[in-house]
């Protein structure tokens, strides 16, 4: 059993193909721990059933699940479980364990992964920037997408007045009619929309329920395109959408990026649809 051997950060790396630094941003990203703080809920998990169903001592158990000193194994499982070894194999109580993690969860994309969602009801709230229509043919020749956004960041963020954080990022779409272009704002969230800065628009999204799906790439965020974009969308609407009980509420979605988390080689995109 894996569990029972010494599992560290430079191992999984290796037989994941990661760096330790990505191996350890996506798992956090994916799960708000760290990884040695899940692999260590997980063994201190399968030691308490030890516990219960053999008769081993706590020092075997201890030295099974690579804890060097019985006191060392004591002093993890009353930290994890808020209760002794001894005390628990006494009185035998209900614990919260930490569980496997659901690989169905994750599904691979072109040098990225997408997590199964979460749902957040989003207080009203307000964006400001640059309003663009791109054909998905000027996008596939020249990068628009990515340019108007690394455009937008580089050369207008600056001059939004009343902006909530300079380092994050919306990309907003509004559905239209017509297929062959995107009707699509890069912005960012700001506290109100008093003194727009000329040619840009601003839209106050009332409070919304919303499906958000995390998109995890091994790459800079300057290669998230229309084409990487519709591919996530595709399976988003043709997979999540008709399987679920959800049906999208308003005709836009948007794309939030929290540019203090992405690297050259990492990026972190929210994907946010309204719904009921």
């Amino acid at each position: 059993m894996h569990i029972k051997e010494d599992i560290n950060l430079d191992h999984l790396a290796h037989i994941t193909y990661l760096s330790k630094f990505h191996l350890h941003r996506v798992f956090k990203s994916i799960t708000s721990e760290s990884l040695i703080k899940y692999v260590r809920g997980r063994k201190l998990s399968y030691s308490a059933y030890d516990l219960l169903n053999t008769d081993l001592s706590i020092l075997k158990i201890a030295l099974d699940y690579n804890y060097n000193q019985e006191q060392s194994f004591n002093r993890a499982f009353k930290q994890e479980f808020q209760i002794s070894p001894a005390k628990y194999r006494k009185e035998k109580c209900e614990l919260f364990i930490t569980h496997k993690l659901d690989i169905n969860n994750f599904y691979s994309f072109d040098n990225g992964l997408l997590i199964s969602p979460v749902f957040f009801l989003k207080p009203e709230f307000s964006i400001v920037g640059l309003q663009h229509q791109i054909s998905f043919e000027d996008d596939r020749r020249n990068g628009a997408v990515s340019k108007a956004s690394v455009d937008f960041c580089n050369n207008y963020l600056h001059i939004i007045p009343n902006v909530k954080d300079t380092k994050v990022f919306i990309g907003f779409d509004k559905y239209n009619k017509k297929r062959d272009y995107l009707d699509y704002t890069t912005a960012t969230e700001v506290t109100t929309i008093d003194n727009i800065p000329k040619d840009m628009v601003g839209y106050v999204i009332p409070t919304t329920q919303f499906v958000c799906f995390k998109y995890i790439g091994f790459h800079p965020p300057e290669e998230i395109n229309a084409r990487k974009l519709i591919s996530l969308f595709n399976f988003i609407f043709t997979q999540w959408f008709p399987n679920s009980i959800f049906k999208q509420s308003k005709p836009f979605h948007f794309q939030r990026l929290d540019l203090k988390k992405c690297t050259d080689s990492y990026c972190e995109m929210e994907m946010f649809f309204p719904i009921h």
